[in-house]
């Protein structure tokens, strides 16, 4: 009797240091608004989920440091990194509900439904942990994007001259379709260069991201192939400010309209540029709900103005044995190469080139370079002629651009323009090369070394 009294009160023990230790359970709410929970596995950003208060459970009890969603810990931000989240009435009850955001991209999702479990603690130490459903729908992102930048007169028919060609393959969703409309964001970088500018110090803060500079449906955005790849899509972000109309993701269903303007480039300063699409999911019980993907990196491009050619000046006779180039430089051109062709267009099998490594600081900098003998080390200029008439251009670029400049001409072929990356001065300079100077007269057989005279007229 004694022994089973014993083993009574053990499991009593055991049964209550069971119950202290089983986590509260709470109710959450992931997406809060929206029914059901949907994103597409291309979606960026953050998660947000609501910890609802509750008649046995107050959200404002929770130690939000020690949440953790499907052990993904929560987003930190601000100066003192603090855990991102607010209190809310997400439920429409009058109660403070606690709302905290998760990082996306931390989260290993596959097509489907499942269920997320958070956890956590509250200010007291007790744990609680609560559960809710997240339906994902395949979206996924281009597989390459492209960055351009430049003033430059060879660019593919159709797109303005001048600007950054952003270029981005489709977004793989359920159908095309379902693809509304393309974003393109600006991310602006301002560098601040030593005296020898060997460097370039970003100060803290100087990168911020921009509203979407771009808005083009798939119909609008024209197509773009070139040496850089073969793209479904591209778009240019010019000069000029302009007018940006786009859809918003509304709550569950919805959309919204919004606008606002868009501010240009400027030449010599560098930009980053991510591509992102709105799109709408069809769920099985007959609804639609849109979502803007993750954003796509589509590389970085500094805009140039042209390089202006000074000397050799249009018209000018110029001894090729020694020879001084000189033009107006482009603000954060990091090199340079002089072409010089006796054709104007610059045919790959008849034009030197040299690469020049030269930093401009600003735009109209005065560069300059000579060279000797060019005639006798150009192969490419080996049919020139004394008195031919030769042109020369000049190009420029930052050679930290990725993918870099616009492509100088389509054809790699020996009869097509080089396929190099710089912008190119838009005048072409044309001048002619020394004529073979006259020889002596014939002799006319005296011992003057005259050569011959005419008679002397008579008397």
């Amino acid at each position: 009797m004694c022994k089973l009294a014993c083993r009574m009160v053990v499991c009593l023990l055991l049964l209550s240091v069971v119950a202290l230790a089983a986590p509260i359970q709470v109710t959450i709410d992931i997406l809060p608004g929206e029914s059901p929970n949907v994103i597409g596995l291309g979606a960026w950003g953050s998660l947000r989920v609501a910890i609802l208060t509750t008649d046995g459970f107050k959200a404002a009890t929770v130690d939000s440091a020690t949440l953790e969603l499907d052990g993904v810990a929560i987003c930190l931000g601000g100066k003192q990194q603090s855990p991102v989240c607010s209190r809310e009435d997400v439920d429409g009850d009058h109660d403070k509900d606690l709302v905290a955001e998760f990082p996306l991209e931390r989260f290993s999702l596959a097509d489907g439904e499942r269920t997320l479990v958070l956890t956590g603690r509250m200010k007291n130490g007790k744990e609680f942990a609560g559960s809710d459903s997240l339906i994902c729908m395949a979206v996924s992102p281009p597989s390459v994007a492209a960055a351009m930048a430049g003033k430059s007169p060879d660019i593919s028919p159709g797109l303005c001259d001048g600007g950054v060609l952003v270029c981005w393959d489709d977004f793989i969703v359920q159908s095309s379709a379902n693809i509304i409309e393309y974003l393109v964001y600006r991310v602006e970088d301002t560098c601040i260069y030593g005296e020898n500018w060997a460097s370039c110090v970003i100060p803290f803060g100087s990168r911020y991201w921009v509203e979407p500079v771009l808005c083009m449906s798939p119909i609008d955005a024209p197509p773009y192939a070139g040496p850089a790849g073969s793209f479904d899509h591209s778009a240019i972000d010019d000069e000029l400010p302009r007018s940006v109309d786009r859809f918003c993701p509304g709550q569950g269903d919805s959309w919204v309209f919004c606008g606002f303007t868009a501010p240009g480039v400027k030449t010599g300063e560098d930009y980053h540029y991510r591509v992102t699409c709105m799109y709408s999911l069809s769920l099985e019980i007959g609804e639609l709900v849109y979502r803007e993907s993750r954003p796509v990196y589509a590389g970085h491009a500094t805009y140039l103005a042209r390089p202006l050619p000074v000397n050799p000046a249009s018209s000018a006779v110029i001894d090729l044995s020694n020879v001084t180039f000189e033009w107006q430089g482009s603000a954060m051109a990091f090199g340079y190469c002089i072409e010089v062709s006796p054709s104007p267009s610059f045919e790959r099998a008849n034009t030197w080139v040299t690469e020049i490594y030269q930093i401009t600081k600003a735009d109209g900098d005065l560069v300059s370079r000579t060279f000797t003998n060019i005639l006798n080390n150009a192969p490419e200029l080996a049919s020139v002629t004394p008195g031919s008439t030769l042109y020369w251009r000049v190009g420029a670029r930052n050679t930290w651009d990725s993918p870099g400049a616009y492509p100088a001409g389509p054809s790699p072929l020996a009869e097509g323009e080089k396929n190099t990356r710089y912008i190119y001065s838009q005048d072409l300079f044309a001048f002619m090369t020394l004529p073979d100077m006259p020889g002596p007269p014939p002799d006319d057989g005296g011992d003057d070394d005259g050569g011959d005279v005419p008679p002397p007229p008579p008397f």
